[in-house]
């Protein structure tokens, strides 16, 4: 009963950024620039946004807060609704607010008790959470305005009765002076406006939500109660958050935590500002510059752009650090994971063999890094097809990360992902399903609801559903992934390429074929713009495209598409790969169907020599490519 939403950590955490940044007049002239734009035909607006540049020093940030409505529902609605844009703008207001809410807190308090209300019209489906969380906790992560007066707030909740779509809440709220985590200003004598009984409260105060009472249809009260109780978990993230950017300027701070959030054009746009800005171009911190870009890009889909990026950094490593550093391994793992995602897998496997051993030369055995350099080196011989090592090396990672980092941390979503991926591709769907299951846990509690992450997550739990013949699991989990990723990703994301091209199989095992080509076409179209042309995510929607084709009975198009998959794929993967048997085998499967018997049996038994390597004599696979050729060799 004691979760938060885990935006409430990141708009914690960005607070805490913003009241270390130091006043910026140009944030101010940017801010009214802003608002003069957006109120260009009100005279009125126009005068008071006038006041507000000459004046704003006097007579205070709350005064100003409370009169001017461009103000307190911008700001508490950017809050709110996570609008990273316009409260960068105000961070100077939020910073002067918080701060004078805190003077008046000190210079006032004393130990009482005592009840505020507020009213407001919400809409059905938040007054629905709030019901179903009846007993836990509900946070406001943006600036709280409260009465001492209940005739007061009544009226803001009487005031929505004729607005259909939302449903009046008077909140009554018993707050308790002597808990010190939520810090309150009494407006009397500094608001604008005088007789309300206003109390402010700062940003991130916790309630209780102790009863829900009906008042009549429309008209709802929720009884709280201010507390220090907490969400251990996320506060325990919260807290190894704060540990890894001690020591970090506030603006890469900044741009760290949109990174994080899955704010990423945001975030290129602070560390470009810095890059252009800074004198020494070969200088440390133009490297961690160059490696936050990469990262944005990599996460974006350009590999190419990371990996100039990447290596950008790794130049001015090697010449500046020791060759045993631990920042010089952070940036062999960076480069050699972009060369992994455009395909090159032997380089990759060179780089992060650089990085797993200077940090195991210099690093605790329990070290974060060390688990991450276990992760790489997994996910390269995953993607080479030797799972065998790629397993063993992903649980090296887990136990790792098991053992020093908080429960929700992210960073172990991605090695449980990984570890599904790979009982996946073994066909243990079930241990599977149990380790994107975690994944998705650790995720939907520890990451924005929109943030990319959680669309690959459904993804994989789809996939799993759709090998076992649950398509109706597969498509709900994939309708979630498509409406995460086309509001957090680019319309050519290969992520979002990928999703349409699950859908298609799904839709191909479901005999869908019109609806099939259509999902495959569009992840087509995608991957052709943002990937390279030899790129094994294309080889596998064309191989999709060959079996659709297959299951439509027309061999001949499907020969095609399957001959285009192999062409990728002997340019791009090892000769051993398992994805480059499978096409051989239904290489094999369609040759047979057009008659072409001796092809037939030449594509099929290749395909049964990598399995035998790959997966051993008792996978099933293998099995099955060996009765293939059996049934082949009848007809020469």
């Amino acid at each position: 009963m004691n979760d938060h939403d885990p935006s409430f950590m990141y708009s914690q955490l960005l607070k805490e950024i913003l009241l270390e940044m130091q006043d910026d007049e140009k944030a101010r002239r940017e801010f009214v620039r802003v608002l003069r734009i957006q109120y260009a035909e009100n005279t009125v607006a126009l005068r008071s946004i006038d006041d507000f540049e000459q004046e704003y020093d006097k007579p205070s940030p709350i005064w100003w807060y409370t009169k001017e409505s461009f103000i307190y529902s911008a700001l508490n609605k950017a809050l709110r609704t996570e609008d990273i844009e316009i409260i960068l703008k105000m961070g100077f207001i939020v910073r002067d607010l918080c701060r004078q809410i805190e003077q008046v807190y000190s210079d006032t308090r004393q130990e009482t008790k005592q009840i505020v209300y507020r009213g407001q019209g919400m809409s059905s489906v938040d007054f629905e959470k709030i019901k179903k969380n009846e007993g836990g906790l509900r946070t406001f992560n943006y600036f709280l305005s409260t009465s001492t007066n209940q005739q007061v707030a009544n009226a803001f909740a009487e005031s929505v009765r004729n607005d259909s779509d939302l449903i009046g809440i008077l909140f009554q709220m018993e707050i308790d002076s002597s808990i010190s985590s939520s810090q309150f200003a009494l407006l009397n004598g500094i608001s604008y406006y005088s007789g309300e009984n206003e109390i402010l409260f700062s940003m991130h105060t916790v309630f209780r939500i102790c009863n829900i009472l009906k008042l009549d249809d429309r008209l709802w009260q929720i009884n709280l109660r201010l507390t220090n109780d907490d969400d251990e978990q996320l506060k325990n993230l919260t807290e190894y958050i704060r540990q890894e950017f001690e020591g970090v300027a506030e603006n890469h701070r900044l741009g760290t935590l949109m990174r994080r959030m899955d704010k990423l054009e945001k975030a290129e746009e602070i560390f470009t500002q810095q890059l252009e800005s800074a004198s020494n171009k070969s200088s440390l911190a133009i490297a961690d510059l160059h490696s936050e870009l990469g990262g944005i890009k990599y996460s974006q889909g350009d590999a190419s752009n990371a990996l100039a990026h990447f290596e950008k950094a790794l130049e001015i490593k090697e010449k500046t650090l020791l060759s045993t550093d631990p920042d010089l391994a952070k940036a062999y793992s960076s480069v050699g994971t972009a060369y992994c995602s455009i395909g090159k897998y032997l380089t990759a496997l060179s780089y992060h063999k650089k990085a797993l051993g200077i940090r195991e030369e210099v690093l605790s055995p329990i070290h974060p890094d060390l688990g991450v350099a276990y992760n790489n080196l997994g996910a390269v011989y995953d993607a080479m097809g030797n799972y065998s090592a790629a397993l063993s090396y992903y649980k090296k990672a887990i136990n790792i990360k098991e053992k020093i980092l908080p429960s929700l941390h992210p960073t172990l979503a991605i090695t449980h992902s990984n570890i599904g991926r790979l009982y996946k591709v073994m066909e243990d769907y079930p241990t599977a399903l149990l380790s994107y299951k975690k994944t998705l846990e650790i995720e939907q509690k520890s990451l924005p609801p929109t943030h990319s992450s959680l669309g690959t997550t459904y993804n994989n739990i789809a996939g799993v559903h759709q090998s076992s013949g649950d398509y109706s699991n597969a498509l709900m989990c994939l309708e979630k992934a498509l409406k995460i990723q086309q509001e957090s990703l680019s319309s050519t994301h290969p992520n979002l390429g990928m999703t349409y091209n699950n859908i298609g199989v799904v839709y191909i095992s479901m005999k869908d074929y019109s609806v099939a080509l259509s999902h495959l076409e569009k992840a087509l179209e995608i991957q052709q713009k943002s990937l390279p042309p030899i790129h094994p995510l294309l080889a596998k929607t064309y191989s999709n495209m060959g079996r659709m084709y297959t299951s439509m009975g027309n061999n001949s198009i499907a020969l095609s598409y399957y001959e285009k998959a192999l062409g990728i794929q002997q340019k791009s993967l090892q000769y051993s790969h398992p994805d480059v048997a499978l096409t051989y085998n239904k290489l094999g499967n369609v040759l047979y169907s057009l008659g072409r018997y001796e092809e037939a049996v030449i594509h099929a038994e290749r395909a049964v020599v990598i399995a035998l390597d790959t997966l051993g004599c008792d996978h099933p696979i293998f099995r099955t490519y060996q009765e293939d050729v059996k049934q082949f060799r009848q007809k020469l």
